[in-house]
């Protein structure tokens, strides 16, 4: 009987668990809104207002957030609120939730790894130790794995930085 009840409990908890809004939401980052710069034409507005939100995203969390077909949970960015200057440049306004970039990087964070770990940087840190690198591989970005990936930048021949994108990430694949 109680191995029923638990058993139940179980494929309950797996069921309505999983299906939550909230479970798809783990590898997604708060909203981010960024205006463009001025376009003259005005095919231009929104694809500049992307272009901004997307450096916002990888700006402001220091790894490659900043896919904007992955933003809010896949369905991409949302551009609105698109006018003209008084100097007659098309503005527009992007809207959305960074989540993480599909990029065949896929590495589980465990409940050691803490509250901050980052499964693209699990990734990175895991490929840097395999190109000699010695890194706890946490998933946190801490000043180790910042060291180690400008060094692997540098000697990879990739713009010099620290950040985690795709130029990083196909370097690390090879």
């Amino acid at each position: 009987m109680l191995r029923s009840f638990l058993w139940m409990t179980f494929a309950l908890v797996v069921v309505c668990g999983f299906a939550q809004p909230g479970w798809a939401q783990t590898r997604c980052k708060p909203e981010i809104t960024a205006t463009g710069h001025g376009a003259l034409l005005e095919s231009a507005g929104p694809t500049k207002a992307i272009a901004a939100w997307r450096n916002e995203a990888v700006t402001r969390y220091g790894v490659f957030y900043g896919d904007s077909t992955q933003a809010n949970e896949g369905k991409g960015v949302v551009v609105q609120n698109c006018g003209r200057t008084l100097l007659g440049l098309m503005v527009c306004l992007a809207v959305g939730r960074p989540c993480i970039a599909d990029t065949g990087t896929e590495i589980e964070c465990a409940r050691r790894d803490g509250p901050g770990c980052d499964p693209t940087v699990k990734w990175v840190q895991t490929r840097l130790n395999v190109k000699g690198f010695r890194l706890a591989v946490d998933g946190s970005s801490g000043p180790a794995t910042v060291a180690a990936i400008t060094s692997y930048r540098k000697t990879a021949n990739l713009p010099a930085g620290s950040t985690i994108d795709d130029a990083l990430i196909s370097a690390l694949k090879s």
